[in-house]
C-alpha cells in the first residue's frame, strides 16, 4: 500500500536537520580537537626543560582556541543545519502541492 508525503513541518524538519548537522560536526571536531592536542603532548614529553614551560603555555594556549571554536562551529552547524532544513521543507511543501509528494510503501509490524 502506497502512501505519499504532502506536507512536511518546516519547523520540525529545520530543528531535526540542525541537531544531526551539530551532532555530526561535535564528532569529527572532536576528533580533531583531541588528535592535535595528543600529539602536542607527545612532544611536549620530548622537549628539553628550558623550553618546556613555553611549549606548555602555546599546547594550553591552542587547547583553549581549540575548544572555543569546536564550541562556535557546533552553534554555526545548527544554525546552517536549522536553515537548510526549513528551506527545504519549504521548497518541499512547494513542489509537492504542484506535482504531488514522495511516495512511500508502509508496512505494519508487530513489536
Amino acid at each position: 500500500m502506497m502512501k505519499e508525503i504532502k506536507r512536511i513541518n518546516t519547523i520540525s524538519l529545520a530543528l531535526v536537520s540542525g541537531m544531526v548537522h551539530s551532532i555530526i560536526v561535535a564528532i569529527f571536531g572532536f576528533i580533531m580537537l583531541i588528535i592535535p592536542a595528543v600529539a602536542s603532548m607527545i612532544s611536549l614529553a620530548a622537549v628539553h626543560s628550558e623550553m618546556a614551560g613555553l611549549f606548555a603555555y602555546m599546547v594550553g594556549y591552542g587547547l583553549v582556541m581549540g575548544i572555543f571554536i569546536w564550541v562556535i562551529a557546533v552553534i554555526i552547524s545548527f544554525a546552517a543545519g536549522f536553515v537548510f532544513g526549513g528551506l527545504f521543507g519549504i521548497i518541499y511543501n512547494f513542489v509537492a502541492s504542484r506535482i504531488g509528494g514522495v511516495k512511500v510503501e508502509l508496512k505494519d509490524v508487530q513489536e
